[in-house]
C-alpha cells in the first residue's frame, strides 16, 4: 500500500517579514504543516516549532533512528517548545 511506504508533509512560507528593530509578528508565522503518515493519529499541535524541525521528524516517523547535526527535534516527542526564525 501507498501510505505504508510514505510520509507526506505539506507547507508553505510565511506571510509578512520584520526588519530592524521591528518585532517579529508571531501571529502571522503560524502556519499549517500537515505530516502525514500511517501509524500516526491524526492531532492539532499547539507548540512552537520551525522549518528546522521536519527532517529529524520525517526521519523519526520513517523508522529511522541516527545520529547527525541537525538542530531540530522530533515533534511527536513531548518537551519541545522552541523555534530557528531567520528573516533575510
Amino acid at each position: 500500500d501507498y501510505w505504508e511506504n510514505t510520509v507526506g508533509v505539506v507547507g508553505s512560507d510565511q506571510d509578512s517579514r520584520a526588519g530592524g528593530a521591528n518585532l517579529v509578528p508571531l501571529r502571522n508565522f503560524q502556519i499549517p504543516a500537515p505530516i502525514l503518515c500511517a501509524g500516526v493519529p491524526s492531532r492539532q499541535d499547539e507548540r512552537i516549532m520551525s522549518h528546522v524541525d521536519l527532517a529529524p521528524t520525517l526521519l523519526s516517523l520513517r523508522g529511522i533512528e541516527s545520529v547527525h547535526p541537525m538542530i531540530g527535534s522530533h515533534l511527536t516527542q513531548q518537551g519541545h517548545d522552541l523555534a530557528m526564525v531567520q528573516l533575510f
